[in-house]
């Protein structure tokens, strides 16, 4: 039925009989199925031979498929998801060619497999299958061109029968679909995808075939999947950068989880592994999508399981990928548990490093046959991309572990100079300076310009000059080294320098002299020391009868305890000489807590063997204990600060119940004060009258206080350092600046 462009107006047809030169007009025309669609129509006068006009010639040409094509050219050009690309082109299929469910997949390499990405309207039944198997009836359908069928169901006993149990295929017949068309889309040796169009009432044919194939649908769907693809490899690139940059096996298990799951669609990925040692399985990481597939293990996060059981034994077993098609099917199951109610295939793929098993990707999905085919070949690929992964990883840790052996600060710079690895040595040295160039460090110009250096030759040593701070108020220190570069010799111009610090042959040398004097003293000393204690300890039996027996007793005693600590007086003589020297490596961020506490839970008490430092003193911390007392330094001389200072102080207990009480607490400027104090404890200390105490306790300071040394070292971490006739001792120290710190 011809109708008028709007409701509004007129029957055009006698305005058109009356152009006598012919018309052109736009106009709406209903179809038999009662729907509308536009059209131009144009007339021109028939004239017979006698060159008389006799009437009109009246052309109709739908507007519809031209409406469409231009539609579908525009929707490559919305800022839309390839998916909703693909959405959007069935939908205009529609208006063209009506349908009751639309969809779009995709083929596998060799055309044995075929996937729904997209379907319209989506079904309110389950769609359980992912990949549908393709026999080869149907490949030579769709090589023979005439792809429409009216008679659905015939055509799937003719051309799939196996299909008929397909509970997706069943589902569709059961809806009474009667009628299919199909739009396949080649490739080099092959399809690549098809569209699919069904209906319950109408019938398909070739002219329905020529309009799909003519609207440029195939463009616009080849498109979609290839952004597709792309955003798929883009993924995968961002996954293999995540894992190659995991700290700990736990975080590259989430994340191998996660990646797994968002770029190929598993809806359940697990991911275990093997501890050999204990013979279980622990599960590390597992990202769900589909909450059908959720299990309520018991031990959460922390699941194992028997190294021998279910399907991961037997994976583990064979070695090889494992896939379940349809857990409540007749096949072999593996094993398979089914512990949640949406459970229907399964693919277990196992992980190796230098030959054995060491993690296994558990995949499960709802849907039936989730894994054959292309599923499988993605799931190989990636195991072999971790594999490689993991791999790399431990020989990065071999390689580091076997630099960390080297006492010298090992450096591998790229062509350009920028740091790339480091040793522990030379982590002292510089800090963390991965990804920084190497140059930057350099004292001097001079300095900057050797280090810049690169090319195959190989580097005679050098003198280098490196300039180091930890970014903290202390001025920064310049290191003098001995430098030697050797070219790596791989493709990429990677470089190896090894640095010795010129001071340390000159430490070496002193701490051997060192050595050698204080074997040599302690040899020539120790001997008088112990007659002398064998003789004081004697002297008891003398003077059991005298009045002053306890008083002389007490004396006697703590000369003996005195003089076996006499070997303790060579072991500070050589950490003073150490301690007042300037330092020579770099400073390092350290907790300033944790080496007070460290030197405590060291300390020994000398009336009691069975007491240690932390039975004697008490402690008053007022920060809290998440809280880190950040300092910059180095932790070695502080720590012999402390220590110094504790075990003068514990030689003043008259006691076994005496305490010394330290104290921690802020100061303002960004300080903390840490307090010793034993005052009262010792009367001959705070009252020195007699001659012989007066000598006491001068020796107290002179042989074990070490008090210069102490206040070397506090110095040297920009503190402050107070005393108290020997019973108090008060550091005041900077913490290392917040900015720093965070």
């Amino acid at each position: 039925m011809l109708l008028p462009k709007t409701d509004d107006e007129p029957d055009p047809v006698p305005r058109w009989l009356k152009e006598e030169s012919g018309f052109s007009d736009f106009i709406r025309l209903r179809l038999k199925d009662g729907r509308t669609i536009p059209a131009r129509v144009s007339g021109t006068p028939y004239i017979e031979a006698s060159n008389r006009s006799v009437g009109l010639l009246i052309i109709f040409m739908p507007l519809v498929e031209e409406l469409a094509r231009q539609e579908l050219k525009q929707i490559l050009l919305e800022e839309v998801s390839p998916r909703r690309i693909i959405e959007l082109a069935l939908e205009i299929v529609r208006t063209v060619i009506p349908f009751d469910m639309a969809s779009f997949g995709v083929y596998d390499d060799h055309c044995k497999y075929w996937r729904a990405l997209a379907i319209l309207p989506r079904p309110d039944w389950v769609w359980s299958t992912r990949w549908f198997p393709i026999s080869e009836q149907t490949k030579k359908w769709l090589e023979d061109g005439r792809t429409w069928d009216n008679h659905l169901e015939n055509w799937i006993d003719h051309h799939n029968p196996e299909a008929d149990l397909d509970p997706v295929t069943r589902a569709v017949l059961d809806q009474k679909f009667t009628s299919m068309l199909v739009l396949p889309i080649r490739e080099v040796g092959g399809f690549r995808s098809a569209v699919s169009l069904i209906s319950k009432s109408r019938s398909y044919g070739a002219a329905d075939l020529r309009i799909l194939q003519s609207l440029g649908l195939e463009e616009v769907l080849q498109a979609a999947d290839a952004a597709i693809e792309r955003a798929r490899a883009r993924a995968m690139r961002t996954l293999k950068d995540e894992l190659n940059n995991a700290q700990t096996p736990r975080v590259l298990a989430a994340k191998l989880a996660k990646g797994a799951a968002d770029i190929f669609g598993w809806a359940y990925v697990g991911v275990f592994q093997v501890d050999w040692e204990k013979k279980r399985f622990k599960l590390m990481a597992e990202e769900v999508s589909d909450q059908s597939l959720q299990v309520q293990r018991e031990g959460g996060p922390c699941y194992e399981q028997d190294i021998t059981k279910g399907m991961l034994g037997r994976c583990l077993e064979s070695k090889s990928v494992l896939i379940v098609n349809d857990v409540e099917g007749n096949d072999e199951n593996y094993g398979f548990i089914k512990i949640a109610p949406g459970q229907r295939s399964a693919m277990t793929v196992p992980l190796f490093l230098n030959g054995r098993v060491e993690m296994i990707l558990d995949l499960e999905s709802a849907e039936r046959n989730s894994f054959v085919g292309p599923d499988r070949e993605a799931a190989q690929g990636l195991a072999a991309d971790c594999e490689q992964i993991f791999s790399a990883r431990w020989r990065q840790v071999i390689e580091l572990a076997l630099m960390n052996r080297i006492e010298q600060a090992a450096v591998i710079v790229n062509a350009a100079g920028t740091i790339t690895e480091m040793n522990l040595a030379a982590e002292k040295m510089l800090g963390r300076a991965h990804g920084q160039s190497l140059a930057m460090f350099g004292a001097h110009e001079s300095d900057r310009a050797i280090l810049g250096q690169s090319g195959r030759n190989l580097q005679p040593k050098i003198n280098v000059t490196f300039s180091v701070s930890a970014g903290t108020r202390l001025p920064p220190a310049e290191v003098a080294t001995q430098a030697e570069r050797t070219p790596l010799l791989d493709d990429y111009g990677y470089q190896l320098w090894l640095f010795t610090e010129l001071d340390q042959q000159n430490r070496t040398t002193d701490w051997e002299f060192l050595e050698e004097t204080v074997n040599s003293v302690a040899q020539q000393t120790r001997a008088p020391l112990l007659v002398a204690d064998g003789m004081l300890r004697g002297a008891l039996s003398l003077i059991q009868r005298s009045r002053s027996a306890d008083k002389t007793e007490q004396m006697l005693m703590r000369a003996a305890s005195a003089l076996q600590k006499a070997d303790l007086t060579f072991v500070r003589l050589t950490e003073q000489l150490t301690i007042k020297k300037s330092p020579t490596n770099a400073p390092e961020p350290f907790d300033l807590r944790s080496v007070l506490y460290h030197e405590i839970d060291l300390l020994s008490c000398s009336d009691d063997e069975l007491k240690t430092g932390q039975d004697v003193i008490d402690i008053k911390d007022s920060f809290p204990a998440d809280v880190h007392l950040l300092m910059v330094g180095w932790p070695e001389r502080l720590g012999f600060a402390f220590r110094s200072a504790l075990s003068s102080l514990l030689l003043l207990r008259s006691t076994s119940e005496d305490q010394v009480k330290v104290t921690i607490m802020p100061k303002e400027g960004g300080n903390v004060v840490v307090s010793m104090s034993a005052a009262g404890m010792l009367s001959i200390v705070a009252d020195a009258t007699m001659p012989v105490q007066e000598s006491q306790a001068r020796a107290w300071d002179l042989t074990r206080t070490a008090s210069d040394a102490i206040s070397a070292a506090v110095m040297q971490h920009g503190g402050k350092l107070s005393k108290s006739d020997g019973t108090v001792y008060e550091f005041m120290l900077p913490l290392k600046e917040q900015e720093d710190a965070s």
